[in-house]
């Protein structure tokens, strides 16, 4: 490690992977330190005979044009080399209670998502629409900021672990 401007990042999931990307991208040396034998953190699955099982995250959003991690991805120059395949758009993810044999089909897209959620839970319909739209703006105003084109600014708004320059 030479003086400041060098960070360590702990922790090898895709909040540090992404961060220590954008860091490198901006000129920064970065080390990634990850307990586990692989890099990954929830991303991860393992296989057992011809059945995969995923350890944690299985799909990510934000990749369709303008999403907020394609654009990410495309800064880093890496989009091109993911292989992403489309989800069923009625039906991106499902939840299976087997206490009462219930099933939740979470819809794909902002306005799916947040008229399915509320047909579920009519009381709640105005407090998940405030919800949703302020996760949006929040991601609208980290995008439009270019957050991950200024490494201080970016250790910054990082919130799932601490940036600290090594020196």
């Amino acid at each position: 490690m030479t003086d400041e401007g060098d960070v360590v990042i702990i922790g090898g999931g895709i909040g540090g992977l992404f961060t220590g990307a954008l860091l490198a991208k901006n000129g920064q040396r970065v080390i990634v330190l990850e307990k586990n034998e692989i890099i990954g953190g929830g991303l991860q699955s393992f296989q057992r005979g011809d059945v995969s099982f995923d350890t944690g995250m299985h799909i990510l959003g934000g990749f369709r044009e303008g999403g907020n991690v394609r654009r990410i991805c495309e800064y880093l120059g890496v989009f091109d080399k993911l292989q992403i395949r489309d989800v069923d758009d009625d039906c991106i993810d499902s939840i299976h209670y087997f206490s009462d044999g219930s099933e939740v089909h979470i819809p794909c897209g902002r306005e799916a998502f947040v008229d399915y959620l509320s047909s579920l839970f009519p009381k709640e319909a105005v407090n998940i629409r405030n919800y949703v739209d302020k996760l949006y703006d929040i991601t609208r105003e980290c995008l439009c900021s270019g957050f991950w084109k200024t490494p201080t600014l970016l250790c910054c708004m990082t919130t799932t672990f601490i940036c600290l320059p090594t020196s």
